[in-house]
């Protein structure tokens, strides 16, 4: 498979707080005991990086597209087809599962591969209403909020550590170019880079005021396994 969009994907990489941010959230729910790391979607490897070198623990990438493993380790993985069962100790995936027509079966994969107490992690888009042309440039088959998650890890499985949005002030944003940038799915690096320096930093403040309750672009699962 080819991963449609490397080019938005490339311009990410420029949003340092924003990728800052994710990073954080990951190191949040990573014990020091968590030997075996795996990216889910790994793209051009830059989170699997940042995490390397803010914990220490070497991250294995996790990858199905052929153009996107042009940028990542020669060991990066295909599948979690490969992965033994019971053999991972943490799981993190940043706007990958949207990709996947059938998410609940890449959870059970996931579920599957980890070991009892094993974690996930998920960074997601947030709110199907935010749904616009970009979203379907990139390949995605929907948006997510708290209760398609909440369906995607039972109680009887899964015990979910945290569930929140992100980034409260994105969904206005986001709300704004589906208006008005949706007929050409386009986006200039200018502006985000102006929203990743001078308003992400104030819509992390307005969530933590707000403690994740409320609306945001994104929606962020940490869950583990019973």
């Amino acid at each position: 498979m080819r991963y449609l969009g490397e080019d938005y994907l490339l311009a990410l990489e420029e949003a340092k707080n924003y990728n800052a941010f994710i990073v954080a959230w990951i190191s949040k729910f990573l014990r020091a005991e968590d030997s075996r790391v795996i990216d889910f979607g790994a793209g051009t490897g830059l989170l699997a990086h940042l995490l390397e070198k803010r914990t220490g623990k070497r991250v294995q990438c996790l990858e199905p597209a052929e153009n996107m493993k042009l940028h990542l380790p020669p060991d990066t993985l295909d599948s979690l087809d490969h992965v033994a069962d019971e053999s991972v100790d943490f799981i993190y995936s940043s706007n990958v599962l949207e990709h996947i027509e059938d998410d609940a079966g890449i959870v059970r994969e996931m579920g599957r591969a980890l070991r009892p107490g094993g974690r996930v992690f998920l960074y997601l888009p947030a709110f199907q209403c935010l749904f616009s042309a970009l979203d379907r440039k990139v390949g995605h088959f929907r948006r997510y909020d708290k209760t398609m998650l909440r369906r995607l890890f039972p109680e009887k499985t899964w015990k979910i550590l945290t569930l929140r949005y992100a980034d409260s002030l994105g969904f206005a944003g986001t709300l704004w170019f589906k208006a008005f940038g949706n007929a050409r799915a386009a986006y200039s690096l200018p502006p985000l880079l102006f929203y990743d320096r001078m308003l992400f930093p104030l819509s992390r403040g307005l969530d933590w005021l707000a403690g994740g309750r409320f609306a945001g672009k994104n929606v962020l699962l940490c869950a583990e396994k019973s």
